[in-house]
């Protein structure tokens, strides 16, 4: 899975990606800090709640390592 900054990226990448294994997840706002903020307001973040949506694989008690979706995960910021 490939985790862009914004809509313009994630279209570009969308072109250029192998779809039978790639995934593209475009974040389009700010991320929240989750060191500095409270868990209530780190899940009402929409972009935390969808990368923990798209990995599949819950957080905290939940969390499950054999139910990731993705082998890898790459965070492309842009540069």
């Amino acid at each position: 899975m490939f985790i862009v900054e914004g809509d313009g990226a994630g279209g570009s990448a969308k072109q250029a990606r192998n779809r039978v294994n790639q995934a593209i997840l475009p974040l389009r706002g700010k991320v929240i800090n989750v060191v500095s903020n409270t868990m209530e307001k780190v899940r009402q973040n929409a972009e935390i709640s969808n990368l923990e949506i798209a990995l599949g694989c819950g957080i905290l008690k939940n969390y499950k390592e054999s139910d990731i979706r993705y082998e890898k995960v790459i965070i492309h910021d842009g540069c």
